[in-house]
């Protein structure tokens, strides 16, 4: 995705968060380059081990433009309380990338010390060594949502077995849904998108009192009085006082499953060859069909498709690919997303084609259902050389 598209994401997101959400988040933190909570006044503020300088620093990337990296070592940062969880709904929803393998604190709502007493709650990426009693529960790389009842009482904990770990150095999209309506132990947590399919314990949200403030890259819960920090990025932190449903969900990050790219930017005229292409729209349009479009005129000012700007101008190439998606020369140009919402096509062009050397082509990917158009990509370009 080209840098200046990336620029563009946290002003859409903003957009998205404050207008098309049928309620807007309470607080909202892009990490992107200050900790200011863009929905309301709950500032978050760096600190160290229990309240020290904090390492926590800016970083670019290429996905989010900038985010928040944490070193695992003494990193967090505190937003205060931002939202009372007892006898109410909820949802937190936010990104990370980590590559750690040990016990990975992401968010907590504790009072800031070593120990793990009544009413504080963690959420945490599972690391190998036992845990509270989770025992062989507790696999590398699961996502676990833990809360404390009260003194001397077992803590109660929901783990979401997961079939593809966490820790993989990708970014992944964690949503915690508690629906006070429902039960009190009702919890829902979605993964990229995605419900999760293997969601097992018995957290309680009403039996704990409200204590302490909410912590980013840390819990204080380790299964030995111990914490445990973020060593991994975190980006787009979002707190509602209701549970969201996966619309919303959709609607909240559409804007960072936006992946469209291709292995090469040229092909040569003479030699022939290929422009390898790859569709990343996420889980939350998995199993969605897509449709890879063309022009030759450009991608600005595009097309709008309802409520879509397709990054393309409608021209006759627009009219040849569409007329031949899925012949050799553009190879799955038409199909359906996996299910973690990926797919692959080629642009693949013969020697010695009558092409003028020079010029440019432009693909964008739609992905729809039915007659509606869910997601548009960024263009990919490819440049006809000697």
């Amino acid at each position: 995705m080209p840098r200046r598209r990336l620029s563009l994401l946290p002003i859409a997101a903003s957009l998205l968060t404050s207008t098309i959400l049928a309620q807007k988040p309470i607080a909202h933190y892009s990490l992107q380059s200050d900790l200011k909570d863009s929905a309301g006044t709950n500032h978050g503020t760096f600190e160290g081990k229990l309240g020290a300088n904090a390492s926590a620093t800016f970083v670019p990337d290429s996905v989010f433009g900038s985010v928040l990296s944490f070193d695992g070592t003494d990193d967090r940062i505190n937003l205060g309380p931002v939202h009372k969880l007892q006898n109410s709904s909820w949802t937190i929803s936010f990104w990370i990338n980590t590559t750690d393998k040990t016990t990975t604190g992401l968010i907590g709502k504790n009072n800031g010390d070593t120990g793990f007493s009544r009413g504080e709650r963690v959420m945490e990426i599972t690391g190998p060594n036992s845990w509270g009693g989770l025992g062989s529960n507790r696999t590398t790389g699961n996502f676990a949502v833990n809360g404390h009842t009260m003194a001397g009482v077992a803590a109660k904990r929901t783990v979401c077995k997961l079939d593809v770990a966490l820790n993989d150095g990708a970014w992944h999209l964690l949503t915690v849904v508690h629906d006070d309506s429902v039960s009190n132990t009702h919890l829902t947590i979605y993964i990229d998108g995605a419900l999760a399919s293997s969601v097992t314990g018995s957290f309680d949200n009403n039996t704990y009192p409200e204590v302490g403030n909410f912590y980013l890259g840390f819990s204080n819960y380790s299964g030995n009085n111990g914490v445990d920090y973020l060593a991994g990025k975190m980006a787009e932190v979002n707190f509602f006082s209701r549970a969201i449903t996966k619309i919303d969900l959709l609607l909240l990050h559409a804007v960072f499953f936006k992946r469209f790219v291709s292995d090469s930017n040229d092909i040569s005229v003479a030699a022939g060859g290929s422009q390898n292409l790859r569709i990343d729209a996420g889980r939350c349009l998995a199993t969605r069909s897509y449709w890879i479009f063309g022009s030759l005129t450009g991608t600005s000012p595009g097309t709008k498709v309802g409520g879509l700007t397709i990054p393309l101008n409608i021209d006759p190439y627009t009219t040849l690919a569409m007329g031949l998606a899925n012949t050799p020369v553009f190879a799955k140009f038409r199909g359906t997303l996996d299910a973690k919402g990926s797919a692959t096509a080629s642009l693949n062009v013969p020697a010695n084609q009558p092409i003028p050397i020079g010029i440019k082509l432009y693909h964008a990917c739609v992905v729809f259902t039915g007659p509606q158009f869910l997601s548009a990509s960024n263009p990919v370009q490819v440049t006809f050389i000697k």
